[in-house]
């Protein structure tokens, strides 16, 4: 049911047509004139400092530490009424408040990296790649697969891959693992 509502407004002025195009219409024209097709073959978005990951080596031994997730205020948290709830420099470790719901994989796109994530893979991990292409892996992996940053680097201090994060309670372990191609853990 369409209800219309006339109002009546008074004219308070003098008015005048807009003589600037509109702004889509401005965009279109200009795309026309572009040779799409240049462009298409001449990016590649995976060298986009949007695609930028961390490198890391291979692993070389079997190696378990545990992270300190814990973070550090870098400024007053205000209560909204004047006072403060919690200070600047104030730390503490996000673990204590809730429980990651999945693992976490750190692999490159090397074969045996993408024989030991189809190994270890299951619903239950999320998938990143230090230095690897995540488009590609992903489709090897039939998952999607995300950037390992320098911000997730810093947080997760992995070294080498292939890697799985876990959390065991309020605390993260990283366990690194060398792999031959068939993605076995070399003796």
């Amino acid at each position: 049911m369409a209800v219309s509502v006339e109002a009546s407004v008074p004219i308070l002025g003098e008015t005048y047509p807009i003589v600037e195009k509109d702004a889509i219409s401005e965009i279109e024209d200009r795309s026309k004139q572009l040779d799409w097709e240049t462009i298409e073959h001449s990016v590649d978005p995976r060298k986009s400092q949007a695609f930028h990951s961390v490198s890391l080596p291979s692993a070389k031994k079997d190696r378990s530490y545990e992270i300190d997730m814990s973070y550090t205020l870098q400024m007053d948290i205000p209560d909204g009424k004047g006072g403060v709830i919690y200070p600047k420099g104030y730390r503490f470790n996000p673990l204590a408040y809730m429980t990651l719901p999945y693992r976490i994989a750190v692999i490159d796109g090397s074969d045996a990296d993408i024989a030991w994530a189809r190994a270890h893979g299951d619903d239950n991990v999320m998938w990143l790649t230090a230095g690897g292409d995540p488009y590609e892996l992903s489709k090897k992996l039939g998952v999607p697969v995300y950037l390992y940053t320098d911000d997730v680097a810093k947080r997760l201090q992995v070294r080498a891959v292939p890697a799985m994060v876990a959390q065991k309670g309020q605390r993260m372990f990283v366990k690194e693992t060398p792999v031959n191609v068939q993605g076995r853990a070399t003796p």
